[in-house]
């Protein structure tokens, strides 16, 4: 089972890393213990832990929430204007290389399995037709559906990004009984 430490004083009321100030819990006490100090002391910082430890946030969201709180925060600081904007401008560069981070590891997930030879040519297949009608078959009922574009076709079926440039980019494969082609590729 999954341990988590727990600040039986959180750090912002003066808590410490010490042993005796640390508690090892479970991830459903975890969220439970930042549930009630949020609750208690109404410090937000308690409640975005409780809502990411109880899965109600993605990790991605808390530290963006985190972030714009921590904007609000620094935004009451008595410090100089030029303090202020250097620290905004690091937050957005951390906020940029993680939207980056998780980009390429979507990507990674798209080209997994595919052998590098094959890489380039499904590249150069998806940027000709992007913009293109995506068309759809359903194999279950027999029906095609038209879209406007990738994304709107990965909406409707609820399948990732990834999923729906692998089957267009492989036209006779089927996820889920769905099979997809650009228009005017067909």
């Amino acid at each position: 089972m999954l341990k988590h430490k727990h600040h039986i004083i959180p750090k912002y009321k003066g808590g410490s890393d010490l042993p005796e100030n640390l508690v090892e819990v479970s991830v459903t006490q975890h969220a439970m213990f930042h549930y009630c100090n949020w609750k208690l002391w109404g410090n937000d910082q308690d409640k975005i832990a409780w809502m990411a430890l109880s899965g109600m946030i993605s990790c991605e969201e808390a530290v963006h929430q985190s972030l714009k709180l921590g904007a609000k925060i620094r935004n009451q600081l008595p410090c100089k204007e030029e303090t202020k904007q250097k620290i905004s401008t690091n937050n957005k560069k951390m906020w940029k290389s993680l939207a980056n981070e998780q980009k390429q590891n979507r990507l990674s997930g798209f080209w997994k399995g595919t052998p590098p030879e094959m890489r380039e040519e499904i590249s150069k297949k998806i940027q000709k037709a992007k913009g293109s009608t995506v068309i759809c078959k359903d194999h279950i009922t027999n029906e095609e559906k038209e879209f406007p574009s990738l994304q709107s076709a990965r909406k409707y079926y609820k399948i990732g990004m990834s999923t729906i440039r692998q089957l267009v980019a492989n036209p006779q494969k089927i996820h889920k009984g769905i099979s997809a082609y650009y228009k005017n590729n067909a």
